[in-house]
């Protein structure tokens, strides 16, 4: 017997398909919920987990460290909006609560959704002034806190985005790291 597991990534601030069409003019959550919905068939027999994540970033690909890394190196100055906060989550730490749910099979009975992100809360500012200041960036470039509406965006951005992980650590007992524990070990990588 084949057993059927399936797992789905939500990433709720970075909608790069049509689900963005659905948040263009509200910020109401609508997207994440709808996403949900249609990714996961009831009729289809699997069982499932979805993790919905915020602000996820990595080494690899292009995703808001990688663009700080870059532009505090290459600008003497930059702003950074302050007044959205939420969580970064590292795509190593979110790899490995998946890799171990797989792993030990203690999803079985659990199927369902959960969130996950790193652990701790902070505006995009904090986010952007902790990588330049890991890099080594902070004298050459200066950062300045901004408004959200000092750019204009066709998708509204929550201003709160952080995630309620209770279900994931209580359901599982999983430790979540910090979100500047995983930056260090995530910036250490790429050295």
């Amino acid at each position: 017997m084949i057993a059927c597991l399936t797992f789905y990534h939500i990433t709720y601030h970075f909608h790069i398909d049509l689900f963005d069409r659905f948040m263009l003019g509200n910020g109401d959550g609508l997207a994440p919920r709808f996403s949900e919905c249609v990714m996961v068939a009831p009729t289809s027999g699997c069982k499932h987990l979805v993790f919905r994540t915020a602000w996820l970033y990595s080494p690899y690909g292009r995703n808001f460290l990688k663009t700080m890394l870059q532009l505090t190196a290459d600008k003497p100055e930059l702003q950074v909006v302050f007044d959205q906060v939420g969580t970064p989550t590292c795509a190593a730490d979110l790899a490995r609560v998946i890799f171990d749910r797989i792993e030990s099979g203690d999803y079985a009975g659990r199927e369902g959704f959960y969130h996950f992100s790193n652990e701790g809360v902070c505006s995009w500012y904090d986010f952007a002034h902790e990588i330049a200041a890991l890099a080594g960036h902070t004298s050459s470039c200066k950062i300045r806190p901004c408004h959200s509406a000092e750019f204009p965006s066709k998708v509204q951005r929550p201003n709160f985005s952080v995630l309620d992980k209770t279900k994931i650590k209580t359901t599982f007992g999983i430790d979540i790291p910090h979100w500047r524990d995983s930056l260090v070990r995530c910036m250490a990588t790429l050295r």
